[in-house]
């Protein structure tokens, strides 16, 4: 048997060495410089009884507003009361209170809690989880002297939107 001398092994494989090392750093230098908000899907979710259908967390010269499009699916009419939404900032536990539109929901209608979170800016491009609450009454008939809920969700959103592409987010447009 002859054996394969080193200067034709070099030409023979030099390839699939060259292959394995473009593949290797290609994807060292995807995980690296890959930003992992385009990673991330965005997600929304609440209770059953309702569905978020999207949030979007947009950024001005205070801190950030957390814009939540929320459907009503529990079969009848609610009323969502002024400074009906409360967002509760992940880091510190510091809540903030928002409102939601319209106050009157018929049942599979949306609306749209809005809330400034002053003071709270996470760095562009990073996944923020804000969780929030809504506090609404069911209408039975009538939506005046009905006992009141209250209704806990999620977010995971990427911070550093401007408000303008926040709110268009969640308008449903």
């Amino acid at each position: 048997m002859k054996m394969q001398s080193p200067k034709e092994f070099l030409f023979t494989y030099t390839w699939i060495f060259l292959a394995v090392l473009m593949v290797a750093i290609l994807g060292i230098g995807a995980l690296l410089f890959w930003p992992q908000a385009q990673a991330v899907q965005h997600s929304c979710s609440i209770v059953s009884g309702f569905t978020c259908a999207s949030a979007a967390l947009g950024t001005y010269s205070k801190g950030s507003v957390l814009f939540v499009r929320i459907t009503n699916n529990l079969g009848a009419e609610i009323s969502l009361a002024s400074n009906s939404v409360i967002a509760r900032q992940p880091i510190g536990n510091v809540t903030y209170t928002g409102i939601c539109s319209p106050t009157v929901v018929q049942d599979k209608g949306s609306f749209i809690c809005t809330v400034y979170m002053d003071g709270y800016r996470p760095q562009y491009g990073t996944i923020a989880d804000p969780g929030f609450s809504v506090n609404y009454s069911v209408c039975n008939g009538a939506c005046s002297k009905v006992a009141s809920y209250i209704v806990s969700g999620t977010t995971y959103i990427t911070a550093g939107l401007t408000l303008i592409q926040a709110s268009e987010i969640t308008s449903g447009s």
